[in-house]
């Protein structure tokens, strides 16, 4: 998908991780992507109210169906991310830092 495709269409950025019991779990936070030089950065409502997402983010990034749309917050647009703590092992330029909380609590 090319940036101009996103403007003016709200984006669900899909979740997946661990949750606080170790269990498979994932979170749907609405917004919309805008261009910060070399850089895309998920704008939401939430704390913090921006972070970057990864490079390949537009190439990832699929309208939402008849299906998925109501579970999905409505929006148009809808970009799965994998998220947990930085392993010990691994390079930091791997991983992007959103300041993203986990939901402790949620029905």
């Amino acid at each position: 998908m090319k940036l101009d495709e996103t403007i003016g269409k709200t984006v669900a950025l899909v979740m997946m991780g661990i949750d606080e019991s170790v269990e498979d779990d994932w979170v749907v936070v609405k917004g919309h992507i805008e261009a910060d030089g070399d850089s895309l950065m998920f704008i939401h409502g939430g704390t913090p109210d921006r972070f970057p997402l990864p490079d390949d983010a537009l190439d990832r990034i699929v309208p939402t169906t008849s299906d998925t749309r109501e579970i999905l917050l409505d929006a148009d647009l809808q970009l799965f991310l994998s998220v947990g703590p930085k392993p010990d092992d691994e390079e930091n330029n791997d991983y992007i830092k959103t300041g993203l909380k986990w939901p402790a609590d949620r029905e």
